[in-house]
């Protein structure tokens, strides 16, 4: 029979078997071959006859009974037809499914309980059979002939896939199912989309269904896989994001485009090459040591890059009720625990069963059984491994005593490395630390070593020494003097430089644990800490570089080069009166400037006022304090002192520096009314960075998201007064924004903000038509990579709003003003002035429509712009005027609220 063509595979349950029989002989009396095993027992494993017949049928047809989900067999044989169809574009074309049941949550995955099944209990048989004839008729090709998915790029410091992992398709459904069931609203309800989170005890084998799903779902997401490891970080949130940005620096693929900033610039430019690719890719974020909040979810989930990432976190923790339903991954079934023995050592069902069950069923467990009994053969039996278990009186967990075992087999090297994995922190040992821990040829064996016993387990960058591991090494085999080992392993590291970016930031972090101890000298801590700010202070990771520089203020109170590293790193960290504290300890210039900016944050500006006066009195200010000052005076609303000063300062700054006072000079046009002004400004920055090449560099980024800002609006007067100033800026966002979809990609975060901001410069010029192209063009892009209340959504509705309304199409301009006004509503408070000039758009376009809800929005925006903008702005006269007029006729529209009067488009 191997060989045979088949147009249907009937897959199903042994106990279904006699409730299939018509079914399957209606099949072939309407003409179709089918493959149907009549003699299959119960758990029966995949045969070599099964394999042929399924790789050479059409389509499978699965009676999806509730013992067939048990049933790994049946699994594996259905999973074989999902992927060959997720190959072809969809993961049901060459699957249907018979549900005898009346409900669907034991349909997995969620495409399948998607109303893509027949019933046949409620079902006329005829009628089934003619839809699976139909079916087979539309499909070419088998099952098995399917070219398998381009290679696939795994941008991570471990082996991809899992050359051991065998059954628990329980498990990958429904992690399958988690990450998109989002997209089959009918069938799954759920407030989550494309994020799950797999928790479960040590050693359970949460990342081994991680690793298996990513390698064989890979048609799913051929943009790539992202692994990051959080082992050895710290356990709360902002430690947990600051590893996370540091893996994502050491990512190979990730290094070309990683910007020497902070936290949230890193994490966009990830987003941004994420959402650029041609295909979806999955983040894969494991070894999570502290609690996952919703808000942790959040960021982890990096919803910027839109519906191009799937993300896996991964704990060993519970986890709270939350927006995300966490995946328990649980010890392994009988079936799939029995079949993994059978992998090492083939031996009769009920022994490997009753070892499996001796064993928890837990993977570690059955792992190192399985190498026991393979390294054995003739020596030991199953039978003989169980007994032996069972004597030993003392094991309380089987997977200890079987690691003990394994263990007590090392020579003095390899358990010297894991006494290091025991005193570092939870991160892999670096290859580099290896060496120059053994040396060459002894860390080799060593390792080799270790890796026959499945006590490490390899990665890109080095050995990964398992948490079980490290307990039982504690238990059973401790150093004499745990200071030794670690003494050892503090200095080799200070003598070890990684040799890429993955093996330094492994170093770091076993670098950093280290310093933590309290039972090393103290010079030997100190080098430690500097050795951690070696690499953070560089990257601007301030989270993961403050307790360092705690640490050596702590052990150097008087240093005040010490202090003020200390103070600059709260700042940055939002620890305004810490920072205080360190600067006036350090003095000088710095610590001065320093002090008075923290009180400033403070909201202490009476005491901070004496230190800037002080400060200016000095004859030759630095550049730096000269700054500071002029950005405090825009703090305390003297916007024309802050503009006059900052005009004289910029000629006389270096390039850096004169971007960002120039920024600074922006953001006081902005909150004085001169808009345009700024927006120009702004603009000239990001093409001062672009023509240098350096359009990543953090402040273009920055003056790239103030073109962005709300408050860059259309300021009526401006624009009469200096249209060419706006034919100018329009054709500078133009190239602006050309220039970075070519280097960047157009979905790129900026990119899509520059391309708002240019069909925003259009509805100025009067040029409706081409602002409305130019924003609908993105416009799905931006709530995707974005989201609806990010300022670029919202400015954009605004745009289209600007744009109906100068077609005098009043309910669309009505209706996009909605969107905006409640957006900006929702975020920054009613009486916020983004929120009052969006709300006055939509007051004139109501008055347009005769609706008197416009009357309570015309009042409220007169009520509150006076406090807000002041009243020589555009948006007060405006509100005063639209809130006395009862009839607002269509020429007034005009005057208050479109620009000027636009061209006629083509």
């Amino acid at each position: 029979m191997i060989g045979t063509r088949f147009d249907v595979f009937m897959s199903l349950a042994g106990p279904d078997r006699t409730r299939v029989r018509d079914l399957v002989a209606a099949m072939r009396k309407a003409g179709l071959t089918v493959f149907y095993d009549e003699d299959m027992p119960e758990y029966h494993a995949i045969t070599a006859e099964v394999e042929a017949a399924l790789h050479h049928s059409t389509a499978l047809v699965a009676y999806y009974s509730r013992d067939y989900t048990g049933r790994t067999a049946c699994q594996y044989e259905l999973t074989r037809a999902f992927l060959a169809g997720q190959r072809e574009g969809d993961p049901t074309r060459r699957i249907m499914v018979i549900n005898p049941h009346e409900g669907t949550d034991h349909l997995a995955p969620a495409e399948l309980a998607d109303k893509k099944f027949d019933r046949l209990t409620t079902t006329d048989l005829a009628a089934v059979v003619r839809r699976i004839k139909a079916k087979v008729n539309g499909l070419s090709g088998r099952i098995g002939d399917l070219p398998g998915p381009d290679p696939q790029q795994w941008h991570a410091y471990r082996v991809p896939g899992t050359p051991d992992f065998t059954g628990r398709y329980h498990e990958l459904w429904k992690l399958h199912s988690g990450l998109t069931m989002h997209r089959f609203g009918l069938t799954h309800h759920t407030s989550s989309g494309g994020t799950c989170i797999l928790t479960g005890l040590p050693g359970i084998g949460k990342s081994a269904v991680a690793a298996a799903y990513a390698w064989h779902f890979s048609a799913g997401h051929q943009g790539g896989v992202w692994w990051v490891s959080l082992a050895g970080s710290g356990t709360d949130p902002d430690s947990m994001i600051g590893t996370f940005v540091d893996g994502l620096r050491a990512l190979p693929a990730f290094r070309t485009i990683r910007p020497a900033a902070p936290a949230t610039e890193v994490i966009g430019a990830f987003a941004d090459h994420v959402a650029g690719l041609a295909e979806p890719s999955l983040l894969v974020i494991d070894d999570i040591p502290g609690e996952l909040t919703a808000e942790l979810i959040h960021r982890f989930a990096v919803p910027s890059v839109g519906r191009r990432l799937r993300t896996v976190l991964i704990t060993n923790r519970a986890v709270p009720d939350g927006p995300v339903r966490p995946i328990e991954i649980v010890a392994m079934s009988d079936e799939d625990a029995a079949e993994l023995l059978r992998h090492y050592r083939d031996g009769a069902k009920l022994q490997r069963t009753a070892l499996a069950r001796r064993l928890g069923h837990h993977p570690v467990a059955l792992s190192l059984a399985g190498r026991l009994l393979r390294d054995r053969a003739g020596l030991l039996d199953y039978a003989g491994l169980t007994q032996r278990i069972d004597r030993d009186a003392a094991t309380i967990a089987p997977v200890t005593a079987l690691l003990r075992d394994r263990i007590g087999t090392l020579d003095d090297n390899a358990l010297g490395l894991l006494r290091v994995a025991v005193v570092g922190s939870d991160a892999a040992l670096p290859a580099s630390l290896v060496r120059r821990l053994l040396g060459g040829t002894a860390a080799e064996q060593a390792v080799e070593d270790l890796q026959r016993e499945l006590v490490v387990t390899a990665s890109s960058g080095g050995w990964q020494v398992h948490a079980l591991v490290r307990d039982t090494v504690r238990e059973h085999y401790p150093a004499p003097d745990w200071t030794t080992p670690a003494v050892e392993a503090a200095e080799a590291i200070l003598d070890t430089a990684g040799p890429d970016q993955s093996e330094e930031a492994l170093l770091v972090r076993h670098a950093a644990h280290l310093a933590a101890r309290d039972d090393l000298p103290d010079q030997l801590t100190e080098r430690l800490h500097r050795r951690a700010l070696e690499r953070y202070d560089p990257l601007g990771e301030a989270i993961l570089a403050l307790p360092h520089h705690r640490a050596l203020a702590r052990r150097f109170p008087d240093d005040p080069a010490i202090l003020l590293a200390a103070a600059r790193c709260m700042v940055a960290t939002g620890g305004f009166e810490e920072a205080r504290e360190h600067a006036e300890r350090a003095g000088g210039d710095e610590g001065r400037r320093i002090v008075a900016d923290a009180l400033d944050a403070l909201g202490r500006l009476a005491e901070a006022e004496p230190l800037w006066t002080a400060m200016m009195a000095d004859p030759t200010p630095s550049a730096e304090t000269e700054l500071a000052y002029l950005r405090s005076r825009r703090l305390r609303g003297r916007h024309q002192e802050a503009r006059r000063g900052l005009e004289a300062l910029i000629p006389r700054l270096p390039f850096d520096q004169a971007q960002a006072a120039q920024l600074e000079l922006a953001r006081a046009e902005m909150e004085t009314d001169a808009q345009v002004a700024a927006r120009r400004r702004a603009a000239a920055v990001v093409t001062a960075y672009a023509d240098r090449g350096l359009s990543d560099h953090v402040t273009a980024v920055e003056a790239i998201r103030m073109l962005a800002d709300a408050r860059l609006t259309l300021a009526l007067t401006d624009l009469k007064a200096d249209e060419a100033g706006w034919q100018e800026a329009a054709r500078e966002l133009q190239g602006l924004r050309d220039r970075h979809a070519e280097t960047h990609g157009p979905r790129n975060s900026l990119t899509l903000t520059l391309a708002v901001a240019h069909g925003e410069s259009l509805t100025a010029l009067g040029r409706p038509a081409e602002a409305r192209e130019a924003i609908e063009a993105v416009y799905a892009d931006v709530l995707d990579r974005l989201g609806p209340e990010h300022p670029t959504a919202l400015r954009a509705d605004l745009v289209l709003g600007y744009a109906a309304a100068q077609f005098h199409e009043f309910e669309a301009a009505r209706n996009h003003f909605t969107r905006a006004f409640e957006g900006l509503r929702d975020v920054l408070g009613p009486t916020h002035p983004h929120t009052l000039r969006a709300e006055f758009n939509l007051a004139v376009a109501l008055k347009m429509l005769g609706d008197p809800a416009a009357q309570p929005h015309f009042n409220q925006v007169a009520r509150h712009t006076a406090g807000a903008v002041g009243i020589k702005t555009d948006l007060f006269w405006q509100s005063i005027i639209g809130a006395g007029l009862q009839v607002l006729p269509s020429w007034l529209w005009r005057k208050l609220a479109n620009p000027p009067k636009p061209r006629k488009d083509g």
